[in-house]
């Protein structure tokens, strides 16, 4: 089972990069893209904060997305000013588990995966140091597990939008941590999780590529 999580791990690991590298390979046939002032890439560890699972007679009818670890990566380009485009992957590490067990049996795990490309605007707030503000398009992607005894669901895509910030923080020439928050706001998910609005809250390490 862990080497199973650590493949999962991996295989999130390498979508975000393919993701990344698409966002990229895109912005490279932009012609403002020869004047770009920089690109940033960096790995991140989050938490999420949501509303409580619903229970209806007693039975959980809607899990919640709150808590839980979520790695990450992400990718940027300032290519007018302070102004650009990124995306971003964040997945949650480990299976939660029991997934409506009144309806799928006990033990069906599932892992949410935040997808979203954004528009960035990133001020200079001082020297070393960048405001972020970003908003932009993506999914929620859950996938799920069975186990001995339980039928999983098929795994499904829901569309979100989602607004944030960081404050970025150079500790060196090039490199830097950026303490960051989204809110994610997602069109029927009441059909998978309890309500609609998801935060998630973490820190990221990166570095500038000039």
């Amino acid at each position: 089972m862990e080497r199973h999580a650590i493949k999962q791990v991996a295989r999130r690991m390498k979508l975000g990069m393919r993701i990344a590298v698409v966002v990229l390979a895109g912005l490279a046939g932009l012609p403002n893209l020869a004047r770009a002032q920089k690109v940033d890439l960096g790995v991140g560890l989050s938490t999420t904060l949501a509303p409580p699972p619903l229970f209806t007679n007693g039975a959980l009818a809607y899990p919640s997305l709150d808590g839980g670890a979520y790695p990450g990566v992400s990718a940027d380009v300032l290519f007018f000013h302070h102004f650009g485009v990124g995306g971003e992957v964040y997945w949650r590490a480990t299976p939660a588990g029991n997934y409506v067990p009144a309806t799928y049996g006990p033990g069906v795990g599932y892992r949410p995966v935040f997808y979203n490309v954004n528009l960035i605007s990133a001020p200079r707030l001082a020297p070393h140091v960048h405001l972020e503000f970003v908003a932009g398009i993506g999914a929620l992607s859950t996938q799920f597990q069975a186990s001995a005894g339980s039928t999983a669901p098929p795994s499904n895509n829901q569309l979100d939008a989602d607004f944030g910030g960081g404050l970025k923080i150079y500790v060196a020439k090039h490199i830097f941590i950026r303490p960051e928050g989204r809110l994610y706001v997602t069109g029927n998910n009441n059909n998978s999780y309890a309500g609609q609005i998801t935060s998630r809250v973490g820190v990221a390490l990166g570095c500038t590529v000039p």
